[in-house]
């Protein structure tokens, strides 16, 4: 017999109204939030693996408590036909009436529900979790679906021209760049090229720290000064980092002199997988199977193998405290990420 178990009060069912699969370790990982006294949580996509928003938003209901939530579309969170580079990821249902027009844009879909557990006194614009933007005590979030409908650079000229407006637009000293998808280069399992390099780019001549997610393991790069270079039109891998400080990023802002750092942040409590790629550029990765120096490893097995990366801003001090704890508390990683931005 299959196992129920309830969120909020009611029966946990996945898009089909089925019941839910083995539940996740996604309740530790709020509980630690909540126990760091976490304000806002941030999330870079892929909610539930069920396709069921009523479901996500009562676990959120639930387990928030206090915190509030801002996410970005991910590839598991899409109907086939809204676009999915992976037609495995996504659901292909042609009663999309249950979601109100769509899994994720309709009137019952995640967005809907999402709204409604953001910030209130956040100053938000844009279409949530796809081409959006957030200014949150003293940090600019922008949050994008780069990758998610379509792989590839040209395919996603739109997306990256609205990170690079609102980065632009704002004068925030904290600027932070989130979205689900990545570059094979820029995870450190077996994920492909998807968003393209422009969105990296942009992002580092803002000197915007970027969250992503889709690879399930955690990495974290070192201070970087170059992610590509363009030749008509098309940026093509070129890596460089900017320091070998393990624990202090530098947040710059200009065309040359931009300076940032990538935090792949996908063990929410669903997988945690072994590292497959490897690279200097990386300062930091906790998988539960390491080929580099600068790994921890998990044990497949362990329930702690889950975390989350906190991160502590200053509206008016430039630098920010940041740590990676497992869900026992273990701190996997830690850094500081100083910002040189000035603010008007």
């Amino acid at each position: 017999m299959q196992r129920v178990y309830e969120i909020n009060g009611e029966p946990c069912l996945d898009y089909k109204m089925d019941y839910c699969r083995t539940p996740s370790y996604a309740r530790s990982v709020f509980k630690l939030m909540r126990e760091k006294r976490v304000d806002l949580v941030v999330h870079a996509g892929d909610f539930d693996y069920e396709s069921s928003p009523r479901t996500w938003d009562n676990f959120l209901t639930q387990e928030l408590q206090g915190m509030c939530y801002l996410a970005a579309k991910g590839n598991h969170d899409s109907n086939c036909d809204e676009g999915a580079p992976d037609p495995s990821a996504c659901r292909d249902d042609p009663d999309r009436d249950r979601w109100g027009g769509g899994l994720f844009d309709g009137t019952q879909g995640y967005s809907s529900y999402l709204k409604q557990h953001q910030p209130g006194n956040a100053i938000c614009q844009g279409n949530y979790g796809v081409d959006y933007s957030c200014s949150y005590k003293g940090v600019f979030f922008v949050f994008s679906s780069v990758g998610v409908e379509r792989a590839g650079e040209g395919a996603n000229r739109k997306h990256v021209q609205f990170i690079r407006e609102q980065l632009s637009q704002s004068s925030a000293m904290w600027k932070v760049c989130v979205w689900h998808m990545t570059m094979e280069d820029m995870q450190t399992t077996y994920k492909s090229d998807a968003t393209g390099w422009d969105a990296y780019e942009t992002c580092r001549k803002a000197g915007a720290f970027i969250v992503t997610g889709h690879s399930h393991a955690y990495a974290r790069s070192h201070e970087i000064k170059k992610y590509a270079y363009e030749k008509y039109g098309h940026h093509y891998t070129d890596l460089q980092v900017s320091t070998w400080d393990k624990h202090e990023v530098n947040l710059y802002a200009g065309l040359e002199q931009g300076r940032n750092a990538v935090a792949v942040v996908g063990v929410g409590g669903f997988k945690n997988e072994p590292t497959l790629r490897e690279g200097d550029h990386w300062a930091r990765i906790y998988s539960t199977k390491c080929i580099q120096d600068e790994c921890y490893t998990a044990d497949e097995n362990d329930v702690n193998r889950f975390g989350a990366l906190i991160c502590e801003f200053d509206e008016i001090k430039n630098w920010a405290y940041c740590e990676f704890l497992a869900t026992d508390h273990s701190k996997i990683d830690h850094f500081t990420l100083v910002s040189h931005i000035s603010v008007d």
